[in-house]
């Protein structure tokens, strides 16, 4: 779906470009804004692949290993949004299910983020409106960027990007 010279893109049209959608998810996927999730706490005694977990123990999720799994993740490293597309024919069903359950940007759970659907969506439409109203190009053609992380509570790239905007419509 293109949109020409529509100086804005409508919320909902976000829905119907389903690349922009897969490269949202990819970019969550790669790049989760809390690698280790909030702490969460055991509300009773349980066990968790044969470990036993007493009640009240602060759990720590490590999303970024979830994201990055080979088990689950064809080139967990490389950057390819078609993964999320429907109807990917590269996996199976069960490579597909592991997948949805091992995808968790917003946490889950009781303590999952509760801004996640308004983040999602605006995170979708920005880009959207970013991408229509813009042209993007690297500042050195030949170099890609490093993406090299600074781990934290927040990840963040180690080194900003660097890109040559322009208008459309100039």
């Amino acid at each position: 779906m293109t949109f020409g010279d529509v100086d804005l893109v409508k919320i909902e049209d976000v829905s119907k470009l389903k690349y922009l959608q897969a490269v949202v998810k990819e970019t969550m996927k790669m790049k989760p804004i809390a690698p280790l999730a909030i702490p969460h706490m055991t509300a009773k005694d349980t066990t968790l692949m044969g470990t036993k977990v007493a009640k009240g123990t602060r759990i720590m999720v490590n999303l970024y290993a979830l994201h990055t799994n080979q088990k689950i993740w064809t080139e967990p490293y490389k950057f390819i949004p078609e993964r999320f597309m429907q109807g990917d024919q590269n996996e199976g069903v069960t490579n597909n299910k592991a997948r949805e359950q091992s995808f968790l940007p917003f946490s889950a759970g009781m303590r999952i983020c509760a801004g996640m659907d308004l983040g999602k969506l605006q995170f979708a439409f920005s880009l959207a409106n970013l991408v229509n109203a813009l042209k993007w190009s690297c500042v050195e053609e030949d170099k890609y960027p490093d993406m090299s992380e600074e781990l934290g509570f927040v990840l963040l790239i180690e080194t900003p990007l660097v890109a040559k905007i322009t208008a459309r419509n100039s």
